[in-house]
C-alpha cells in the first residue's frame, strides 16, 4: 500500500471516530449531519490527493498550513478573473480543514494534531481581497409564486417520461421550501393532518440539511394537495419514485432520480424564457492593494432551489401582510419551542450587535423573515435577505423603516 493510501486510511479512520464521537467543530455544538460529515470527507481525501501532486508529500501528518495558503493564492486570482465560485468553494475547503484539524485533537488517531490550516490567517486574506458570498452573484433563478407557475407550466410539457414526477416534486418543493434530497425521501406518513391554531396540517422532513428534522406548517389548500398524491399508497411508501424504462421493478437510486428531476427543471426555465446571463460588478485588491471594480458574466437558471426561493418569497409576504396582532400570534406560538425562542433571542442580538443608541425590536418586516426562515429551516435573516428574498423586496421594507 502506497504512502497515499495509507494516509487516505488514516483519514477514513478520523472520520468514522468523529461521527462515532459526534465531534463537531466547535465543542458543545450538536452532531453534524451524515452529509456535512461525508462532505468534509470527500474534501480532505480529495484535497489529499492534491497536496501529493502538488507537493509531492503522501503522509498526512506532514501536512502544513502554508500548503493551504498556496490554493488561497490561486483563488485570490480567479476571483480577480472573475471566477466568483471560489468564494463558496475556498470557504468550504477551509471549513473542512479546519473540521478535520479539531477532529485530530478529539479523536486521537494521530499522535498529535494536524495543523494543516489556520483559520484567521486565511480568513484576513479573503476578507482583504473582497473575497465573499453574495446573492447578487448566485446562479439560481429567484421568483415568485407567478415565476414558478410558468415554470411548472413548462415542466408539465416536457416530453420526459419523468414529466409528471418533475412536476409532481417542484410543486412540493414551491409549497414546502423542501429540498429536493427531501422530497425524494418524502413518505406518505410525513404528513401530518393535526392542524394549529393557525395552520391545517404540517409535513415532516426527515434528517434534512444539518440533520434536522424539519416540520412545515401548512395552510388547507397545500395539506390538501399533499393528501391527493398520498392517495392508494401505504403510510411507509415514498409520494414520488422514479423508475428505469417505466419498469416498476426498477426503482432509481436517489442520487439518479435527483439529476433526472433537476435536468427537467433547468431545461424548462430554458424553454419558458427563464435563463439568462446577466453581468455583476464585484471588488478585488490590484497588485498595488488598492480596491477596484470589475464586472464578469454569470449564467442564471432555474433549479428546485428556485421553488424554494418562491416558497420564502411567498411566506414572508404571508407573514408581513398580517396586522401587528396577528403577526404576534404567529411568532407567540413558535417562541413556545425553547429552541426556536434562542434562535429568536439570536437574531435580536445580531441586529443590535454595532448598535450604539440603545437596542431595538425587530421590525415588522424582520419578524415576518425569521417566521420565514423558520419554515424554510434557515433560522438566520441575514441569509433569506441575502440569497432568497427577492432584491427589490426586501429593498422596499428596508426603505421603509429607514434602514439601508
Amino acid at each position: 500500500m502506497s504512502k497515499l493510501e495509507k494516509s487516505k486510511k488514516k483519514i477514513e479512520t478520523v472520520f468514522r471516530a468523529a461521527r462515532n464521537q459526534n465531534v463537531t467543530v466547535k465543542d458543545g455544538k450538536g452532531r453534524l449531519s451524515d452529509g456535512s460529515y461525508n462532505t468534509y470527507e470527500r474534501i480532505i481525501l480529495e484535497y489529499a490527493e492534491k497536496i501529493s501532486r502538488d507537493f509531492n508529500i503522501s503522509d498526512v501528518t506532514k501536512w502544513k498550513p502554508e500548503f493551504f495558503m498556496k490554493y488561497v493564492d490561486e483563488a485570490v486570482e480567479k476571483w480577480k478573473d472573475g471566477n466568483l465560485g471560489v468564494a463558496f468553494s475556498i470557504k468550504q475547503e477551509r471549513a473542512a480543514l479546519e473540521f478535520f484539524r479539531h477532529a485530530t485533537i478529539k479523536t486521537n488517531t494521530f499522535k498529535s494534531e494536524i495543523e494543516c490550516v489556520r483559520k484567521d490567517e486565511v480568513k484576513r486574506v479573503l476578507d482583504y481581497n473582497h473575497i465573499r458570498r453574495s446573492g447578487s452573484f448566485t446562479h439560481t433563478l429567484s421568483a415568485n409564486l407567478k415565476i414558478s407557475e410558468k415554470l411548472l407550466e413548462k415542466i408539465q410539457d416536457s416530453r420526459s417520461q419523468h414529466a409528471e414526477a418533475a412536476y409532481y416534486a417542484y410543486k412540493i418543493a414551491m409549497l414546502t421550501g423542501a429540498r429536493l434530497k427531501d422530497i425524494i425521501n418524502l413518505k406518505v406518513e410525513n404528513i401530518n393532518s393535526d392542524g394549529t391554531v393557525n395552520f391545517a396540517g404540517s409535513v415532516k422532513f426527515e434528517k434534512s440539511k444539518g440533520g434536522l428534522t424539519r416540520n412545515v406548517p401548512l395552510p388547507e389548500e397545500t395539506l390538501k394537495y399533499l393528501e391527493s398524491l398520498a392517495e392508494g399508497k401505504s403510510s411507509s411508501e415514498k409520494l414520488i419514485r422514479l423508475y428505469k424504462n417505466g419498469d416498476k421493478r426498477n426503482a432509481m437510486s436517489n442520487g439518479s432520480a435527483m439529476r433526472k428531476l433537476s435536468e427537467i427543471v433547468t431545461t424548462a426555465g430554458e424553454r419558458a424564457g427563464l435563463n439568462r446571463t446577466e453581468t455583476v460588478s464585484y471588488k478585488h485588491r490590484d497588485k498595488n492593494g488598492e480596491t477596484k471594480y470589475r464586472t464578469t458574466e454569470i449564467h442564471i437558471t432555474a433549479s428546485f432551489h428556485t421553488a424554494r426561493k418562491t416558497f420564502v418569497n411567498e411566506r414572508f409576504s404571508f407573514y408581513n401582510k398580517l396586522d401587528a396582532a396577528e403577526q404576534q400570534k404567529h411568532l407567540d406560538e413558535r417562541l413556545l419551542d425553547e429552541k426556536v425562542k434562542k434562535k429568536y433571542e439570536k437574531a435580536v442580538e445580531r441586529i443590535n450587535k454595532n448598535r450604539k443608541s440603545g437596542d431595538r425590536a425587530l421590525h415588522h418586516y424582520e419578524n415576518a423573515v425569521f417566521l420565514a426562515s423558520l419554515d424554510s429551516g434557515h433560522f438566520r435573516n441575514d441569509v433569506l435577505e441575502q440569497f432568497y428574498l427577492i432584491k427589490e423586496t426586501i429593498e422596499f421594507e428596508r426603505k421603509k423603516v429607514g434602514k439601508r
